[in-house]
This record gives C-alpha cells, structure tokens and sequence, in this order.
C-alpha cells in the first residue's frame, strides 16, 4: 500500500509498515527501506525479493553503459590504430609501372581486407525494407544484438514467485504479491537508463562521431528504435503496475483509487501519454500526415517535457534525466556556438560582429517537378572537405529552422573567402518558400543582384576524398540536383595529378565513373 503524494519522493509507507518499528536503509534509484521487516513472512519475503532485483537492475544498468562505453573505446582506438592510408600521404604524380616492385601487402592487411570486403557484401545492402525501411543489415544487426542485451538485462537476477498475504485492516481478505513488480520496475529502470543515450544518438554536435567516425545521420535509425524500445519498456512498466494496484492488491477499487490520485502516479500517466504521442508521430505515417517540420518542432518540446515528468514521476532515477538534459542542451549550445565562429567577422564599419553571408539568388523554372533555386556566395571562413554539408538558415523565411545542404562548388582559398553554391528543387516547407521569396525578388528589374541573408552552421560529416589513393576506383552515381553530393569528389579529382592508366567513363545523364588511379575531366 502507498502513502498520499506528500511522501512520494522517499514513498516511506510503500511496505506497509511505521517507520518507528525500525532503521531506514537507502537504497540508490528506488524507495527507502525499513529494516528489520515487521510485517508478515510471505510481505518479508516479497520485499526482499523487489529490493534486491532492484538493486542488481541498477548494477545492470552500469553494466549496461560499461559495455557501450567500451564498444565506443574500441572504436575509437580501432579508427586511430587500423586507418586505411589516406591520400594526402601518397606521393603525387609518382607511379610504380613494374608489379614486382611493389611492397606485397602483409597477412594483417590481406586479413583486414578480406573482413572488409565480406563485410561490405553482406552487411551493407538492405535489410527488411517493408519494417526497417532502406537501413543496412549491419544497422538491423546492431539493433538486434541490443534488443537481446536488454531483454536479458530485463528477465535475470529475479526471483519469481507469488504470495498470498493477509491485508492489516482488513482481517479475513488477502491480496496477490509477485514478482510482477520487481520485473515492472526493472524494465522501468530501463528505460531510464536508455534514455540519455536515445538523446546522444539523435544530437547533430555528435560525440559519437568524433570517437568514431561515423556521420551523426547514420544514428538516426538507432535513435528511433531505440525510442520504441522505451516506449514498450514504459507500456510495460505501466501494464504490470496497473495490474498490481488495480487487480492483485486488496480491498479494490479503494487501492486502485488511492494509487492513481498520488502525483508520483500523475507524472507517470503524464509520461506515459508524451512517449506514446512522440512515438505516434515518429512513424513514417505520422510524418506524411502532420509534415516533417511539425514532427521536428513538436518532437524537441514533447521529448523536455517527457524527461521532466519522468523526473517527477520517479525522482530518485533522475541521474539518468541530468545527464539527458545535459547532452541536449550542449548540442543546442554547440550549435550556436558552431554558427557564431563561421559568422563573427570584421563589419563594414570596421567592428566585429555577427554578419550574415548574402547569397545571390538564381531560379530555373519547372512547373512539372518544382522550381530548381540556386544561391551562390563568397564567406570568410576555413575550406570545408568534399563530402561535407552545412545547415543553411533563412531569416527572411524562418529564423527557426535550418536545412542540410551539401556544397555544389569545391572549397577553395582565396584570399580569406570560400566560394559557395548551393542548388535545391522547391517541394514543399522551406524549399518551397525560398523558392516564392527569390521569384519576387527577381521580379523587380532593377539591374541589380537580388540576394538573401544565410546564416551556417557546420561543416557536418566525413571527407569522402580523405580516403581516395591512387589505387581506388571511384564510382559516382547521381541524379538531379543530387549531383552537389559528387560533383565536389569529381572536381577535387581533377584536380590531381594525372596517371598514365586513368580513365573517366560517362554514363547516361546520371553516372560518371572512374575506373583508375587519378582522374582528369579533359
């Protein structure tokens, strides 16, 4: 039985028993203990049986972290320590002709390669596209291994059993005690503990990429199932609670009704109903019906207010809510951070200050696939890799929003200034409004060039040339306004120095491949 709310942060009534008839014992992320046990044997015996699955839940939840910890570690080192040669410390223009004498490649390197390859055939392609969407098996792999992790983590260190035990103030009537609930709360502290790493897997201002490598977009796949893993962890939490307080203990529905008014009990409902709209509009049904923007918008304010009920429903768990909250404000923060070094410079009246770069605006129309918009401008600023892409805001549009784009022109130095353009078909959102913003403008013929204020944020993601020796074949494939993905690694491949056996093969209107060491677009 439970005490009204005015105790529900230490909740010191939850075993039935007066303070006074003995010690209290703290236990970290759950209620205070009263210790010796004076209650009947089989309630002794059930509360023993909740205190100590709880405390090895929470010995599992460091494991839990440990483990990622260590993965992330392994990672890192592995991407400092087994690099592939990078083609900055190749020797330009310089050719071995004759094969044997050429240094064989050891054991350790043929063995890695092979991994490699096999890992490439068979984990990259798709996965159960129908579920996963266009994901890779090695994406589906990974969600599967955790799945499994937790549903271990879920079951073990549990005691299960059922006691039949006398209600004090009600001689004669008995209620049901199982370990329903200390299986209930275990996936609740679960739950929890995912928590702060559903939001690492979702920042733009990635750790995780800088310990690995991997661009932040490739955790987006994992940060969504993720949250569906919490949404069925909660949903069970709450199943097994309800039927705890509302079906097993007794007199009904006196329990019931005193359970659900404590405003621990409101928090969790509260809780439960945001996790259950956000995972609503995650769904790929969600998004088509409200739009993307108001799923991003709704999806940051639901998932702040979902963390603080989490806290109110269970204060004693919130060292998983800090560190939550800690890692979404220090992307927010990063963010700002990231966009005030591109944009504070030398003001034309010869102060420093925030300045936003004027892009010229270009539009080719297309009535039947959308309006194609270009913007072109020069910012100093340090050059960007090939491969990179920027988030690109519109302060005449929307000052709260911001779109990733990948450069169409290659970075190049000059005099302080970066050259950037930028190409985009006008759908619908903020394209769509660009596009109506540059038409207007460019209706008025007044001779001059008609411009917008564009605030950056970035460079985002990995070098896709940083990688490319000599000895690489590269395929590029393209389509639309697709092509400023490669046209940059094109471009940055002419400009190397030539070799004798290189070959640029065109194919179509969308392909350009080559099939050699070196490339010249002559």
């Amino acid at each position: 039985m439970m005490e009204p709310s005015s105790q529900l942060v230490a909740r010191q009534g939850y075993q039935s028993q007066n303070i006074s008839e003995g010690s209290l014992v703290n236990y970290w992320g759950y209620a205070v203990r009263v210790l010796p046990c004076a209650n009947d044997p089989g309630t002794c015996e059930y509360f023993e049986v909740v205190y100590g699955s709880h405390a090895v839940g929470m010995k599992y939840t460091g494991v839990l972290w440990a483990t990622l910890g260590g993965i992330l570690l392994i990672l890192a080192v592995g991407r400092h320590f087994c690099a592939s040669p990078k083609a900055a410390e190749t020797v330009p223009g310089v050719v071995v002709d004759d094969e044997k004498n050429k240094t064989p490649p050891s054991s350790v390197t043929r063995l890695a390669r092979s991994i490699s390859a096999m890992r490439r055939r068979h984990l990259l392609p798709d996965s159960i596209r129908f579920i996963f969407g266009r994901t890779t098996r090695l994406q589906v792999l990974i969600l599967v291994v955790l799945t499994g992790y937790l549903a271990l983590f879920s079951f073990m260190g549990i005691h299960y059993q059922t006691w039949r035990t006398p209600v004090k103030a009600h001689p004669g009537l008995f209620q049901t005690r199982s370990s329903v609930g200390a299986w209930s709360d275990r996936v609740g502290t679960l739950a929890y503990a995912l928590t702060p790493f559903s939001i690492l897997l979702s920042s733009r201002e990635s750790i995780l990429s800088i310990l690995t490598g991997i661009p932040y977009q490739n955790f987006n796949f994992l940060h969504r199932w993720l949250g569906y893993i919490i949404f069925a962890q909660s949903l069970a939490h709450t199943i097994g609670w309800t039927v705890i307080e509302a079906v097993l203990y007794q007199p009904q529905p006196a329990v019931a009704n005193k359970w659900i008014k404590q405003l621990y009990m409101i928090w969790g409902c509260v809780a439960m109903i945001l996790i259950f709209i956000m995972v609503v509009l995650s769904t790929p049904w969600g998004i088509r019906l409200t739009g993307y923007e108001f799923f991003r918008k709704s999806h940051y304010v639901l998932a702040m207010v979902y963390i603080g009920a989490c806290w109110g429903h269970w204060q004693p768990l919130k060292v998983f809510m800090v560190p939550g909250l800690a890692i979404w404000l220090f992307d927010r923060f990063a963010r700002l951070a990231r966009s005030a070094l591109v944009h504070y410079q030398y003001l034309p009246n010869g102060t420093m200050g925030f300045k936003a770069a004027q892009a010229v605006l270009s539009v080719f129309p297309d009535a039947e696939n959308g309006d194609i918009v270009r913007l072109d401008f020069r910012h100093s600023q340090s050059p960007w890799q090939p491969g990179q892409h920027f988030y690109l805001c519109f302060p005449e549009s929307s000052i709260w929003q911001s779109h990733p784009f990948t450069p169409l022109s290659l970075a190049v130095d000059r005099n302080g200034t970066v050259e950037h353009a930028y190409i985009f078909r006008a759908k619908q959102g903020e394209t769509k409004k660009i596009a109506s913003l540059a038409v207007r403008k460019l209706a008025v013929q007044d001779g001059s060039a008609k411009t917008t204020p564009v605030i950056l944020s970035g460079a985002y993601g990995e070098s896709l040339v940083e990688n490319l020796t000599p000895e690489v074949n590269v395929l590029c494939v393209a389509g639309g306004t697709g092509i400023s993905y490669v046209l940059p690694v094109l471009l940055h491949l002419a400009q190397q120095p030539g070799t004798p056996d290189e070959k640029l093969s065109l194919s179509g209107r969308f392909a350009a491949a080559k099939t050699c060491s070196g490339c010249s677009l002559n």
